[in-house]
């Protein structure tokens, strides 16, 4: 008995090495990455034959490409918003799920796998705080790649700033003033400027200073 295939429509077939009267087999270390529809072809030592079996098989040897699109932010944005757009581009000829996760400092907060080619969404309704997310690809022969993972600060709430001294509508004959102001911030400070106004509504004296931390006395 022996048996064939082919893979191109018995243009080329291809003995398969006989093991036994039922296991045969055949093969190939390098081919190249297609789809592929395998026809076999079998008779025993009375001359019976069978030609019914195919099988349909993918190679896919190449990972799938993924990097961030437009409107996604860029990685460290700061954004006065309570929500995130992210979009990504995918070359991959054989796609199976792409997976977008969103972290905040506690853990996962979103993970939304699409099995339709849908790459990018929109994460609505967070709350103020640090967030991280990646983008994972994964094709039909469960390939993945993963972009870089991007970090965004969401920051809906302004400072807020009292000021300690002078006290309102003081009057003084010491012309060297010292300003204190207590600021803080739910997510963090970046910097302070205070600007000093006179009676003409004209700024005499602007000063900015880098400050660190939710609160701070300056």
């Amino acid at each position: 008995s022996s048996c064939l295939f082919t893979t191109n429509n018995w243009i080329t077939n291809y003995t398969m090495t006989r093991f036994n009267d039922t296991y045969f087999n055949y093969t190939n270390p390098s081919m190249n990455d297609s789809n592929y529809l395998a026809k076999f072809w079998c008779n025993d030592t009375l001359g019976n034959i069978n030609s019914t079996a195919q099988v349909n098989f993918t190679v896919d040897t190449l990972y799938p490409l993924i990097d961030y699109g437009v409107r996604t932010a860029q990685n460290g944005a700061n954004l006065s918003q309570n929500w995130t757009f992210v979009n990504v581009s995918v070359t991959e000829a054989n796609f199976r799920n792409i997976t977008f996760n969103l972290y905040n400092d506690s853990g996962l907060v979103n993970s939304t796998t699409y099995y339709s080619q849908r790459f990018y969404i929109n994460f609505t309704g967070l709350p103020d705080g640090n967030y991280t997310y990646n983008v994972t690809v994964t094709d039909v022969a469960s390939r993945k790649n993963s972009t870089s993972t991007y970090y965004i600060t969401l920051d809906t709430a302004s400072p807020n700033g009292t000021l300690i001294s002078p006290s309102n509508n003081i009057y003084t004959n010491n012309s060297l003033q010292n300003m204190t102001v207590n600021v803080s911030d739910n997510l963090g400070l970046r910097n302070i400027t205070l600007n000093v106004i006179n009676s003409s509504n004209a700024v005499i004296n602007q000063t900015t200073q880098t400050v660190s931390g939710t609160e701070a006395v300056v």
